[in-house]
């Protein structure tokens, strides 16, 4: 029984604790052994870890690694999003260890939490295989409301098509017979 007291969303939490993530059925060595020793050793619940270790290991695969489907190539890119109550789940206990591993691997792999489209564009152009944690997912929302911001989201969910290139919108990287700058440009982001 759920305590009325709480929060829709935190009775919501407890229910789904008692739906325990399946850990045995990972496969044997990093990924498991990962989740299984953060989700003993945290309060954060085991599915928050692996969401953000396989993250982890998208971003660090980039485009070296891709599937054929007919004719469709699929890389690994990942949009992914935990859910939970400020505070009370502890999403951001399962994305620290993440961070600061990828930081000790390359800090460029880690986007700004103040992007705006022109500098989505900029990440992108330098290296093609990035990552955004947000702690709040509104702030992604916050962001694309700002002016120096409109189009990220846009921008965002372009990108996960991994296109050939992603060309900037705006007024400044075109030149007057309506033609790209040079370097305006992202060529293979993601």
């Amino acid at each position: 029984m759920v305590p009325c007291s709480l929060s829709p969303c935190q009775q919501l939490f407890i229910m789904q604790s008692e739906l325990k993530f399946p850990i045995e059925s990972l496969p044997e060595g990093l990924i498991k052994d990962y989740v299984t020793f953060m989700a003993d050793s945290t309060e954060s619940p085991a599915e928050y870890h692996f969401a953000s270790l396989i993250s982890a290991i998208s971003v660090c695969m980039g485009k070296r690694f891709y599937f054929k489907n007919g004719p469709y190539t699929i890389y690994p890119n990942l949009y992914l999003l935990v859910i939970g109550e400020s505070g009370f789940t502890r999403k951001s206990s399962s994305i620290k260890p993440i961070i600061d591993i990828l930081n000790k691997i390359d800090e460029s792999l880690l986007l700004s939490h103040n992007l705006s489209s022109e500098s989505l564009l900029d990440a992108f152009r330098r290296q093609s295989s990035r990552l955004l944690f947000l702690d709040e997912f509104k702030q992604l929302f916050d962001q694309d409301g700002k002016s120096f911001s409109k189009g990220l989201i846009s921008s965002i969910t372009r990108l996960h098509g991994c296109p050939p290139f992603l060309a900037s919108e705006f007024k400044k990287d075109y030149q007057e017979n309506g033609s790209l700058k040079p370097g305006s440009i992202a060529k293979d982001p993601i």
